[in-house]
């Protein structure tokens, strides 16, 4: 039941059109209608020409030069319509959680113009502290996105300086954007051979975050609205830059090692990564001060074979606030946590439901380690085992892969993961995760009192925010459905607009839950809610 990662769809929001039944046939069910239409831009209101407009089982059109469009031998009744075109987005690319309702009556009197929203642009120059032009400097648009209730600030968008320093930034959706930004001698290229150590320079460009500072908590927030250019100049600020050295374990004749230094965004930062294969010393320069991911990866080849084995892999968090030398990475040999499944489901089958389970770095979303439990044929690893971890402090997930079943007990020992993070230290042996499965759950049906409204619906456990479920709830459909929620409390909120609303957060969600219907699930209940929908977050903040 737990949602995934927000994807953009390729359909549209809708709305002008003039349906026209022909003048020559009576009003019965087998009369066909001709349905004509308008796409124009959302902010201008100008028409939108060679714009792509579909209707399901018919050809596609493209609208002409005054945005105009139609579409004969159409059906009474109602349908989908959908117009898309490079540099602009329909109203469901724009919504993640959100279903517009893209259709239209046939016949319809009404007018109803089909429109589309255009892109955001920031654009700018890049100069170096002397005030000259900056070429090759990597641009980045990075967005703080919902991901599982989660915060995450992900890159949108990539733009390189020219030999002015100019740079653009196109296609961005209306949002909050900050702007990373890292010098063209520092794309994180790496030196095979031959390998020597290199003097740290103390002074130079690192990868900063406009208008040059360290981290987004200090950045400024770049508002793109619809059909909006931002222009800006970022002048680089001359900043400490560190080293990270130490040696890799396991090099030797027949193996092969890779490394990055990723930054909390899983963006590579390093100016320069020069490595020994022969002894596994490495040297990362050019580093600014903050908190990194080493990525390794081990690469043996099979003697006398041209084959490779599976690589090895480590990944070590590393805080940089000044030169680091001795760190020590071995593939392969971090920690491992043994996972334990309980089955106690009504009706159980001979085999155990199947389980996937995550364990998500709070620091590093990037880092994520899985596994299926039982593991599914073919899978070589051992079995229930979650290997090579690196220390850190995890969110540890379980989902059902059955339809009727919940995770009632997720822990470690004493500690409640449904409710608290694990934390693995360096040379720690942890307690096996341990997972109860039953399946006397309860079903939840929510409508809303406004009929036809977009929304999204969550079902937020104030006993378990971790089991909190967001659905969307399409405007076609009367109700929305939760079939398999564990019994306990909950509190029922109809949102309009989601945002990047942490909805697993106790703390960020203290101010809506007063605006909640609440409601207990008994095992094997079958509820049914209607609430209605709030139409902003921001109203209440």
């Amino acid at each position: 039941m737990r949602p995934h990662a927000p994807t953009r769809s390729l359909l549209v929001a809708i709305p002008f059109l003039l349906a026209v039944p022909r003048p020559t046939e009576s009003q019965t069910n087998a009369e066909r209608f001709e349905l004509r239409g308008k796409v124009v831009n959302t902010v201008s209101g100008e028409p939108v020409a060679r714009a792509l407009v579909q209707i399901p089982g018919q050809p596609a059109r493209f609208s002409d030069t005054d945005g105009a469009f139609s579409f004969a031998d159409l059906p009474s009744g109602r349908t989908d319509l959908s117009a898309i075109k490079p540099g602009f987005f329909n109203e469901r690319q724009l919504g993640a959680w959100i279903v517009p309702d893209t259709s239209v009556e046939v016949p319809s009197s009404a007018t109803v113009l089909v429109k589309l929203i255009p892109e955001g642009v920031i654009y700018g120059e890049v100069k170096n502290a002397e005030g000259q032009p900056m070429e090759g400097v990597t641009v980045r648009a990075l967005r703080w996105l919902m991901v599982d209730g989660r915060r995450q600030l992900v890159t949108q968008k990539n733009a390189v300086s020219d030999d002015e320093g100019n740079f653009r930034l196109a296609e961005l959706v209306p949002g909050k954007f900050y702007l990373t930004l890292l010098p063209g001698n520092q794309a994180g290229n790496m030196q095979l051979a031959p390998w020597r150590k290199r003097k740290q320079v103390g002074e130079g460009y690192g990868m900063q975050f406009y208008p040059g500072v360290a981290d987004v908590s200090s950045a400024s927030a770049l508002r793109v609205r619809a059909g909006a250019q931002i222009h800006v100049i970022h002048n680089f600020v001359r900043q400490r830059l560190f080293q990270v050295s130490g040696t890799v374990q396991g090099a030797a004749p027949g193996r092969v090692f890779f490394l990055e230094l990723l930054d909390a965004s899983g963006e590579p930062v390093q100016v320069h990564s020069r490595i020994d294969q022969k002894t596994g010393d490495f040297q990362i320069s050019g580093i600014p001060a903050g908190n990194y991911l080493l990525m390794v990866n081990l690469l043996r080849q099979r003697s006398g074979s041209p084959d490779i084995d599976p690589p090895q892999n480590a990944m070590q968090a590393v805080h940089v606030a000044g030169d680091l030398s001795g760190v020590a990475v071995t593939p392969g040999s971090g920690i491992s946590v043994a996972v334990q499944l309980r089955d106690e489901s009504s009706g159980n089958a001979s085999e155990p439901r199947p389980v996937l389970i995550r364990m998500v770095h709070k620091d590093f979303a990037q880092n994520v380690a899985n596994i299926t439990i039982p593991l599914p044929p073919g899978d070589s690893r051992p079995a229930n085992r979650l290997e090579n971890l690196s220390p850190g402090t995890y969110t540890v997930e379980a989902q059902p892969l059955s339809p009727l079943a919940y995770v009632a007990e997720l822990r470690c020992g004493s500690l409640d993961l449904l409710r608290d993070d694990l934390v693995l230290g360096p040379g720690s042996a942890p307690p096996p995760i341990v997972v109860t499965l039953r399946n006397d759950v309860a079903q939840l049906t929510v409508g809303l009192k406004q009929k036809r409204r977009p929304a999204a619906i969550l079902v937020y456990s104030s006993e378990y925010p971790r089991r909190s479920v967001l659905m969307p709830f399409s405007p076609l459909s009367p109700t929305v459905s939760f079939p398999s929620l564990p019994p306990g409390p909950y509190q029922v909120l109809a949102l309009a607009d989601v945002g990047d609303l942490e909805y697993r957060n106790p703390v960020a969600m203290e101010k809506y839950l007063a605006h909640a219907a609440s409601l207990t699930l008994e095992p094997h209940d079958h509820t049914t809610v209607s609430v209605d929908v709030l139409d902003s977050l921001e109203q209440l903040e």
